[in-house]
């Protein structure tokens, strides 16, 4: 690593420690299709020191990887900081005259001269503090301290500093443009990069071996999503619980349902009291992108009832597949998931009710569903969202 270095962009990599994360999945496309268009050899991006790119399939890019000795640090406020620190320093040092790109929410550095990614600002719509303990004893002081709050003003500021802010939708480029200010000729919106793991990773041959190993039944609705407070599965396992009191064949199949997350969320504990809910749901461990690409394709369909999202990935993750994703009626959502239809307002049980319930004893309806939400599948081009990236970094 030298000055000579002929590098005109840098890229954070700090998301790629976590690929559990779409913000991690959603960098490694990007660099996937930077590649394919030939720009990589003029990028550096900056990883943990632990960072495996096999996870990834990145093992042959020809980015120059810097990794950054790197510990953490808890809050999560304090690592962003320190990593952005750190970043900053090899910078300086190597890389003085490149254009930085920021995947995700913050900024650091030359903050006038970065390009930041902004996801979304769900936590100015949902507080995820509601659904964490809401009798707990006054000695805990999780989440009642400022602290929080004053680094995610300081955060937001940073962040609006930048160049130019990058979203994925309309939506978020109004959110942000109210919240903050910001003039909308600085927010470039630029299209969702397709998850190509829903394709490459997927093989017919691991089906019946995804079925065995989970022991699932032949037939099963599917929720992958994560389980913040926003993502609503405390409503969903209700309404699973009233199906399966209807319907004693269904079964919901809800990938990273961990003991730890049933006895963080107050909600989700509560409704994992009823037997029903117990009864029709299947709780998985996280589970390898080979598995999700099958458990995609055994499923009948999918269910996403989140109450908001910057993009909402399971929609497009369901329908290649060629899997209906009902999802909520808010937010970016209505953009991904055109189809009005296929839309619930989060809060509406009876109507999650009626709809899953539809579907799961309409299976030439859900067939068709899910050819519909195919075609939504093909209009995100990887392509055209690394040249995207690419001309904003360039500009």
């Amino acid at each position: 690593m030298t000055k000579e270095t002929k590098i005109s962009v840098t890229i954070d990599g700090y998301r790629l420690s976590y690929p559990a994360t779409g913000l991690g999945l959603v960098t490694a496309e990007l660099l996937r299709g930077l590649q394919e268009l030939g720009y990589t050899k003029s990028i550096a991006v900056f990883v943990e020191k632990s960072f495996r790119p096999q996870i990834f399939g990145l093992e042959n890019l020809d980015v120059q990887w810097i990794t950054i000795d790197f510990k953490n640090r808890s809050p999560d406020y304090l690592g962003r900081l320190a990593w952005g620190l750190a970043v900053t320093k090899k910078i300086k040092k190597f890389f003085p005259n490149s254009r930085h790109f920021i995947p995700y929410f913050y900024n650091y550095g030359n903050l006038s001269q970065n390009v930041v990614l902004v996801p979304d600002l769900v936590w100015r719509i949902v507080s995820e503090q509601d659904s964490i303990y809401p009798h707990r004893p006054w000695w805990n002081l999780r989440g009642r301290l400022p602290f929080r709050p004053m680094f995610v003003k300081w955060e937001e500021w940073l962040v609006t500093r930048a160049k130019n802010l990058i979203v994925y939708t309309k939506f978020v480029k109004n959110h942000v443009h109210q919240e903050f200010g910001t003039s909308l000729d600085r927010i470039m919106i630029m299209q969702h990069p397709v998850p190509s793991w829903c394709i490459t990773k997927y093989q017919e041959s691991n089906n019946l071996l995804v079925q065995n190993k989970f022991n699932l039944p032949h037939r099963f609705v599917l929720y992958v999503g994560g389980f913040a407070g926003r993502k609503n599965v405390a409503m969903l396992l209700e309404v699973c619980g009233q199906i399966y009191d209807a319907d004693p064949s269904f079964r919901c199949v809800l990938v990273g349902l961990t003991e730890q997350i049933i006895q963080r969320d107050f909600g989700i504990r509560e409704a994992m009291k009823r037997n029903s809910v117990r009864a029709a749901i299947i709780p998985l461990p996280i589970i390898d992108y080979p598995d999700l690409a099958s458990l995609y394709r055994l499923t009948e369909f999918t269910v996403y009832p989140s109450l908001s999202e910057g993009f909402g990935l399971p929609i497009l993750e369901a329908g290649s597949a060629k899997r209906l994703c009902l999802c909520g009626d808010n937010s970016s959502m209505k953009e991904v998931q055109t189809n009005a239809e296929y839309r619930i307002k989060s809060d509406d049980r009876s109507a999650w009710f009626e709809k899953i319930l539809y579907f799961w004893q309409n299976p030439e309806a859900t067939k068709k569903a899910g050819e519909d939400c195919h075609l939504l599948f093909h209009q995100y081009d990887l392509y055209k969202t690394a040249q995207q990236l690419w001309n904003i970094l360039q500009s």
